[in-house]
């Protein structure tokens, strides 16, 4: 009974540590997502539907991103420029996030360096108008994508780790705890029962 015990104290405190985190990561995204919403700056206004501004047009480029298949006029080339030094204070945020609750792995810094890299790249070659909105577009879109798979599988391959540590942890535990034996006895024979 003793053990049972124990299982549902360390089940309860981990489960709730893990909701807490959950709401404590949702609020941060929450902030960061705001800090990286660009589609009110005035500098910007010339890029508003053709570039990502925000976190959801990231997440879900529209079609018309997706197929805008023409090049920065002069104009939008001097909203890029402030578009490069306005996502900044987001690449910020956005890295407090992944450092505070990925972990800061060498795998998981490499894939965020990688990734920021390419993408500052690939705004770069529209500036430079090697690229239409479209490609850029997509291209930046299959860039985050395979960024968040490498982190997930390194996120995964931590977690099951931790998660057969705590399975080894709580079975020395469970074999730590003393054996108790009663036996009860009479007329010449004793019957005994171990918990």
């Amino acid at each position: 009974m003793k053990r049972v015990w124990v299982f549902l104290l360390v089940a309860a405190l981990v489960s709730g540590c893990v909701n807490l985190s959950q709401e404590q990561y949702n609020r941060d995204k929450a902030a960061a997502d705001q800090i990286c919403d660009l589609r009110s700056n005035p500098a910007l206004q010339p890029l508003v539907g053709k570039i990502p501004l925000s976190a959801s047009e990231r997440e879900n480029p529209p079609m018309r991103m997706l197929t805008l298949d023409t090049y920065p006029t002069d104009d939008e080339r001097v909203a890029l420029q402030a578009f490069d030094e306005l996502m900044v204070p987001c690449r910020a945020a956005n890295d407090a996030i992944g450092q505070r609750y990925s972990g800061q792995t060498p795998e998981v810094a490499s894939i965020r360096g990688a990734y920021k890299s390419a993408v500052r790249g690939i705004t770069a070659d529209l500036y430079l108008r090697k690229r239409t909105y479209a490609d850029a577009n997509r291209q930046m879109q299959a860039v985050r994508d395979e960024a968040r798979q490498a982190i997930s599988k390194v996120i995964s391959a931590y977690n099951a780790h931790q998660q057969e540590l705590a399975a080894s942890y709580f079975q020395t535990y469970m074999n730590s705890l003393p054996v108790t034996t009663t036996c009860y006895g009479g007329s010449g024979f004793a019957t005994c029962t171990t918990r």
